[in-house]
């Protein structure tokens, strides 16, 4: 009998997770809540056996609003830890870790500092002693050295345009990324987490949006 040039089809090969299956992890704030609704539950489901009339019907209303409360709020593990963000932000909020600080200042004060009497409309500024202004903002790219001769000549240009007995100020600044330090610091928040499937997601999206904030994205595409 000739051999067959055909052999026995092999079975795919599969990938399977594993889940982490948390249930009766007695280290884990889920379960314990879920063993102590239950035994809520026996003990309500005792009392409403042995007790009649509006006494049974209290029980009864007591036990649909312990699971409903509990199907509402720590039916699952990403509940639960949400449930534990919001105590711990709560308990830290009543312990001054998250206050923002203002500052009071008179506004005599502060008149002495700036001088503006009302914004008109077309950003018209009216200042004390009858004095007007006009306020434009540029955020302009940084040219390159091989433009910057051209740049010049280009304002240069606008300056000979302006009228004379006109004032003309300009105020020059550079701006710092503020993203980087931020970026850092979620990063060094992420690599101390406890395990919270709430805290990881809550930093994640933290990180995703002070990343992809720019002004050159557009709709948070990042």
């Amino acid at each position: 009998m000739a051999d067959s040039p055909y052999s026995a089809p092999r079975p795919p090969k599969t990938i399977t997770q594993v889940k982490d299956d948390r249930f009766l992890d007695f280290t884990c704030l889920h379960t314990w809540i879920l063993l102590i609704t239950i035994g809520n539950a026996l003990f309500l489901f005792n009392q409403i056996a042995t007790s009649e009339g509006l006494i049974q019907l209290a029980y009864a209303v007591v036990l649909l609003a312990m699971v409903g409360i509990w199907f509402k709020y720590f039916a699952t593990f990403e509940k639960v830890d949400r449930q534990k963000l919001r105590v711990r932000f709560t308990i830290q909020n009543i312990q001054g870790k998250h206050v923002i600080n203002t500052f009071d200042i008179k506004v005599a004060f502060l008149e002495k500092l700036v001088p503006i009497v009302a914004v008109h409309s077309d950003g018209i500024i009216e200042f004390k002693g009858n004095k007007y202004g006009l306020l434009m903002e540029t955020s302009p790219m940084r040219i390159s050295e091989e433009e910057r001769e051209t740049h010049e000549k280009r304002m240069e240009k606008v300056v000979n345009g302006i009228p004379a007995n006109t004032p003309f100020k300009t105020t020059s600044c550079s701006r710092l990324e503020p993203r980087k330090p931020i970026l850092k610091y979620l990063l060094d928040v992420a690599e101390k987490s406890n395990g919270d499937i709430a805290t990881d997601l809550y930093l994640a999206g933290l990180y995703n949006q002070t990343a992809c904030d720019h002004p050159n994205l557009k709709d948070g595409v990042c």
